[in-house]
């Protein structure tokens, strides 16, 4: 059943698919050519080719579906050219990550580049829809292109995908005196009172964080795959 969205860019009628396995990327194909068949698909092996499908050309892009781990520059790389305003791409592009269990140090980066949703491999048509119904239809909420320049990325992306990112036993830091709350549940504004932590030991979200509608979100998207527990502790 196909779909009706408002993108952001109202014209844009192109989705860009960026993984380096083939397969992945027809699988894709197959579910946004049923959900949004008005709209063409765009397809590139890396974060170069994508790139290079958005130079000069991002306003007639709706949205981007990008994995992480890919050969010549990774998703990490790609999200925050994009967030950057590289050679004049849209900063406000809406980006979209593929994630999974093992890339919660990545998840961490790409927060702070304000990435606009996570899917986990394999893509379910139901997970797919939902999440194109809120990034398309939704705001933006970015901060300004040059802001995005200080996260740093190079050290996460090396270690990781080099497969030397450190495990870390930590207990989560407190900011005050805190009360548990569902992420279902959760009625913003809120602060957090103590520290997201993925199983791995990252800190995705640092205790005394405001949160926002965008950054729940994201929670909630990843407690979907198991990076994080289904509540937090807010002050």
């Amino acid at each position: 059943m196909s779909m009706s969205l408002n993108p952001r860019n109202g014209g844009a009628r192109r989705i860009l698919v960026v993984d380096d396995e083939k397969f992945s990327r027809s699988i894709i194909l197959r579910i946004l050519k049923d959900i949004l068949p008005e709209h063409e698909v765009v397809q590139a092996a890396d974060g170069g080719e994508a790139l290079n499908h958005l130079r000069g050309g991002s306003d007639a892009f709706a949205l981007v579906i990008c994995d992480f781990n890919m050969p010549v520059l990774t998703g990490l790389h790609f999200l925050k050219a994009v967030r950057t305003g590289f050679e004049g791409i849209r900063h406000d592009l809406p980006v979209v990550m593929l994630t999974g269990h093992a890339d919660s140090a990545l998840v961490q980066a790409a927060l702070a580049l304000d990435v606009d949703g996570f899917l986990v491999k394999p893509v379910s048509k139901q997970a797919l829809q939902t999440r194109l119904e809120y990034v398309l239809g939704g705001g933006a909420g970015l901060k300004t292109a040059d802001q995005y320049g200080n996260v740093d990325i190079e050290d996460i992306s090396q270690a990781v995908l080099k497969g030397t990112a450190p495990v870390v036993d930590v207990q989560p830091r407190t900011a005050a005196a805190g009360r548990p709350v569902g992420l279902a549940k959760l009625e913003l504004p809120a602060t957090l009172a103590a520290d997201v932590v993925a199983p791995t030991g990252e800190v995705l979200l640092s205790a005394g964080t405001s949160l926002t509608p965008r950054l729940l979100t994201r929670l909630k998207e990843l407690h979907g795959v198991g990076i994080v527990p289904g509540s937090v502790q807010i002050q």
